[in-house]
């Protein structure tokens, strides 16, 4: 609220270890992720002494309103998890060995999951799109991780708006995968 009225614009700051935690969560659980950062309330709030809550909730209501400081914070928290994001990637293309190439794949796949579902959709397209390319360079066009990336990007690309390209993604990725589920059936009898 502070930071609101003097002009000036919400920062996050954590300690490098709980954002290393953040970077893990984004890969491991970015579903709980997004539930708990769309759960952002500043009705919620605690302070040590209940005075001291009562003023700022009453601070709060009689300037920016708890709801406009809730989609402040949401849009500082998106904004920051782009920016952390990226960074990491950075980071991981940086080395340049095949087990960082690796963990680019997955980290991004995950990171393009996470952007997709807090609505960040040109940044998603941009990271799934190159998990896509790196996948297909280094597997098989049959290979799962091809076919999940496939799938994620036309995913993205849907809730973009563009649906032609995503269907042709959808269709080809599901295409490969029933033609395998087929070759197994088909040679077990």
């Amino acid at each position: 609220m502070s930071s609101q009225n003097a002009g000036k614009p919400i920062e996050i700051i954590l300690p490098r270890i709980e954002e290393e935690r953040f970077v893990k969560g984004i890969k491991d659980d970015s579903d709980v992720f997004v539930e708990v950062l769309s759960s952002i309330d500043a009705r919620t709030a605690q302070a040590r002494e209940a005075s001291d809550l009562k003023v700022i909730t009453e601070l709060i209501e009689s300037s920016v309103t708890h709801a406009v400081l809730n989609e402040l914070a949401l849009e500082a928290m998106r904004d920051w998890v782009v920016a952390t994001g990226l960074e990491h990637e950075r980071k991981l293309r940086g080395d340049g060995s095949d087990s960082s190439q690796d963990q680019l794949c997955d980290f991004q796949m995950s990171f393009s999951i996470t952007l997709k579902l807090i609505g960040e959709l040109s940044t998603a397209e941009r990271v799934a799109r190159e998990v896509l390319l790196a996948e297909e360079k280094r597997k098989s066009a049959d290979d799962n991780d091809v076919l999940v990336a496939m799938s994620n990007l036309g995913l993205i690309l849907w809730d973009a708006g563009q649906n032609e390209e995503a269907e042709q993604l959808l269709r080809r990725a599901l295409e490969v995968k029933l033609g395998k589920m087929f070759l197994r059936v088909f040679f077990f009898f």
